[in-house]
């Protein structure tokens, strides 16, 4: 457990240049913006925790497939209460909303569509990842549960927790993001591809880092664009499926 502990730190200590470098420029938001970055830490240390849980309580275990079923379903679980419980963000801000706030949907759809499957994970799953057995747990795993969990907590709390903190300064496409979109993006990479063992030994996976931190930038683009996780959460859940099957049949 401590080595684990180690990790989420390690992580939001790397991230603290940039947490500091946005903070800095609204001084005279002071006490809101070091509520929002404490809430924001709290909260990316309180999720990594629980998602752990099934690995050291085994009555959490109440599926006990092959797949992280449960540290997913319990992290889904935490989030909506989160949402319920914390009023100072709305279902608005978090994306929670079939609405999609932009016209023009079916341009850059396809576009994110092709980006996702062919230069992100998918060329990652053919040339990086070894063949593994097929199975029809994993395939239903991954068509239901990540997208909807990692979307609601990076792309859905955190992002709207930092967009408290920083304006959206930057324009990509039609979408206006801050810091907090790149810091979130950031972590989503971290969380994939470094972690610290009990010992202080570093496991550093630098191409999983930066292709998650891409992928996790770009849902976040689609959610800033359209105002909502549903995009985000169709277009994780489908590349996932798509990767999970290259590595599968290839």
């Amino acid at each position: 457990m401590k080595g684990t502990i180690f990790t989420f730190i390690f992580h939001l200590l790397l991230l603290s240049p940039l947490i500091y470098f946005g903070f800095r420029k609204q001084a005279d938001k002071f006490i809101q913006q070091i509520k929002y970055i404490g809430i924001f830490v709290g909260f990316y240390l309180l999720n990594n925790l629980i998602y752990l849980l099934p690995h050291y309580i085994k009555s959490l275990r109440f599926i006990n497939g092959n797949c992280n079923w449960e540290a997913k379903i319990l992290s889904l679980f935490m989030g909506i209460v989160f949402i319920m419980v914390f009023r100072n963000l709305s279902k608005k801000e978090c994306g929670l909303t079939f609405k999609q706030e932009k016209k023009s949907l079916k341009n850059y759809f396809m576009g994110t569509l092709l980006l996702c499957l062919v230069i992100g994970g998918a060329l990652y799953a053919l040339i990086f990842h070894s063949r593994e057995l097929f199975s029809w747990e994993t395939v239903l795993f991954e068509i239901l549960i990540p997208g909807i969990e990692e979307e609601l907590i990076y792309r859905g709390i955190l992002l709207a927790l930092l967009n408290k903190v920083y304006n959206k300064n930057f324009t990509l496409g039609g979408a206006r993001f801050g810091w907090g979109l790149i810091i979130v993006s950031l972590s989503f990479g971290l969380v994939h591809g470094l972690q610290v063992g009990s010992t202080f030994r570093i496991t550093f996976n630098p191409i999983p880092i930066l292709l998650t931190s891409f992928m996790g930038f770009w849902f976040g683009w689609i959610k800033e664009r359209t105002g909502s996780l549903v995009l985000p959460i169709c277009m994780h859940n489908l590349t996932n499926t798509i990767n999970t099957l290259i590595v599968m049949l290839k």
